[in-house]
């Protein structure tokens, strides 16, 4: 892989960290309803994980992302990390257990959890 492409690779893991952080930090406390909430939209985005979709070019789409949507609305900043963090990491578990060969690059489920929390705080922000 080329410098550049592990240059933008370690930019998103480190803006998603930094934004993630500052975020967390801000945040209020979770009530009971967002409790519940969070529970919900973990259960659900966990199994859609596992529903994985082929595109016509053979790409993989996964149904989880409604959920992660969800979240961006219905919960603070930590509820939301965690919300995308649990399922990838479900995820990556899966993949182990049936030696994908998606896991020679250990860096996609850290760059998948880095731009999700990118793309959903950024959003909560603006919303």
């Amino acid at each position: 892989m080329t410098r550049r492409a592990w240059a933008f690779i370690w930019g998103i893991f480190v803006a998603g960290a930094l934004l993630s952080g500052s975020a967390i930090l801000i945040s209020p406390s979770a009530s009971s309803s967002q409790a519940l909430t969070f529970g919900v939209l973990l259960l659900l985005t966990i199994l859609t994980q596992f529903l994985e979709a082929l595109a016509p070019g053979r790409s993989a789409y996964y149904p989880h992302l409604v959920f992660l949507f969800a979240g961006v609305l219905l919960l603070p900043p930590l509820l939301f990390a965690l919300l995308v963090t649990i399922p990838h990491l479900v995820e990556w578990a899966r993949k182990r257990l049936v030696n994908s060969p998606t896991l020679r690059n250990g860096y996609i489920q850290p760059f998948n959890i880095a731009t999700h929390l990118i793309a959903g705080i950024l959003a909560r922000w603006v919303f």
